[in-house]
């Protein structure tokens, strides 16, 4: 386990999603035996009844897709295998509206796993290599097909790693955002170093995997993102 520590700036800034044809799109190499997917979220329920708002989302045409989705309630992870869609979700949470939640899904080729502000809230067997995918990944961004998938609200940050993190360091992210793990770590978007007059957002993971804003604010917090829990 790989940890840097530094000086933690506060998160005081985010990327505002409209709900309706806001995202950001990055460029990554297709991941397909292990994952790990984190983000801060703040959502405001948009959605109709039935649909899920997108987190991250790698769509393969339409049919299928591997993509980390909330609603008010529920958080769900789709995993494309073998050309078969398999969900993995949590339902009938408390309210995850109108707060900052620190969203986690980890698969590791065996497991699916779901975090919410650091602790395991579902568990479930899965195996095979997640399908290649061949258009870009997206932030914010959740069908090709509707705008009914589109997350409203606000992110601070997303990262993205090529393997699945442990309970242990989800909680040492959760708790030190701006000094996350490093190892595996392949993508890194940050509303901070984003830079909406270029339509860009550096990835800080070091790997160049910069994203690209459409529709996307960038907004100033009156308060810093703060996720409750302790190591």
């Amino acid at each position: 386990m790989s940890i840097v520590r530094t000086i933690q700036p506060p998160l005081n800034k985010a990327m505002y999603f409209n709900g309706v044809n806001a995202y950001v799109e990055v460029p990554i190499s297709p991941l397909t035996d292990k994952v790990t997917v984190e983000a801060w979220v703040y959502h405001i329920d948009g959605q109709p009844s039935g649909y899920f708002a997108g987190i991250v989302s790698n769509l393969n045409g339409k049919s299928n897709f591997n993509r980390f989705l909330i609603t008010s309630t529920a958080v769900l992870f789709q995993l494309s295998i073998g050309g078969t869609i398999y969900n993995h979700q949590k339902t009938g949470l408390p309210s995850l509206r109108n707060a900052w939640h620190h969203y986690v899904a980890t698969y590791d080729g065996t497991i699916v796993k779901l975090f919410l502000d650091g602790e395991e809230i579902y568990s479930g067997s899965q195996t095979g290599n997640l399908d290649s995918e061949t258009t870009k990944p997206t932030i914010g961004w959740g069908s090709t097909s509707t705008s009914y998938y589109h997350l409203k609200g606000m992110s601070g940050k997303v990262r993205i790693y090529n393997q699945a993190l442990s309970r242990t360091e989800i909680r040492h992210n959760m708790l030190n955002p701006n000094n996350p793990i490093r190892d595996g770590l392949v993508l890194w978007i940050d509303a901070r170093a984003c830079d909406a007059s270029k339509n860009v957002c550096w990835d800080l993971s070091g790997n160049g995997n910069h994203g690209t804003m459409y529709n996307v604010q960038i907004v100033t917090l009156s308060n810093p993102v703060r996720v409750g829990g302790t190591l």
